[in-house]
């Protein structure tokens, strides 16, 4: 059978007595680049990630690399606030551990907080610093007469933060404690 150069098996080792890893790794790239000398030096990356892969098939460097980058492919990293709002809605905890109308209303409610800080990187939410934008952001909707509204989108936005840790996709929840206005 004639396979890919992305689906190859391998079944080689290196030196006398390193240890074989067989297995097949779909998704790597070989590539080839000539050297100054004339040589050739080959480097493998991982398609979907573009990580570049240690070593050479075969290896346990190789084959640990490449599971991680299977991971991450699989599981990729979320960067501002409104990636990790949309994971938290397509969730089951979203979609099946809620009510249509808790749903549409968190939809609703979450849609807000992604204009206010959608854009925001993951790094940042992480900052305690956040939590006075956000304390902030409730102050000023607040002063225009929606007290109410500005305590449940908070209370939301807790949720999704504490969902965020729960999955791994953030370190620390900015709004484990606030005080109601």
């Amino acid at each position: 059978m004639l396979r890919s150069r992305s689906q190859r098996e391998v079944h080689t080792t290196t030196g006398k007595h390193a240890a074989m890893v067989r297995g097949t790794f779909k998704g790597v790239n070989k590539v080839r680049r000539r050297l100054a000398s004339g040589r050739y030096s080959v480097h493998y990356y991982h398609r979907a990630t573009g990580r570049k892969l240690p070593g050479s098939p075969g290896t346990a460097e190789f084959a640990r690399a490449w599971a991680e980058a299977e991971q991450a492919a699989q599981n990729p990293a979320c960067r501002v606030l409104a990636d990790l709002s949309q994971r938290f809605q397509n969730s089951t905890d979203f979609t099946h551990g809620l009510k249509p109308s808790t749903q549409s209303e968190y939809a609703r409610m979450l849609g807000a907080i992604e204009v206010e800080f959608g854009d925001t990187p993951v790094a940042v939410i992480q900052d305690r610093r956040f939590k006075g934008d956000l304390l902030e952001w409730r102050d000023r909707l607040s002063k225009a007469g929606k007290l109410r509204e500005a305590e449940n989108r908070l209370t939301i936005a807790a949720r999704l933060f504490a969902w965020g840790v729960g999955r791994g996709y953030i370190e620390t929840n900015p709004l484990t404690t606030w005080e109601r206005a």
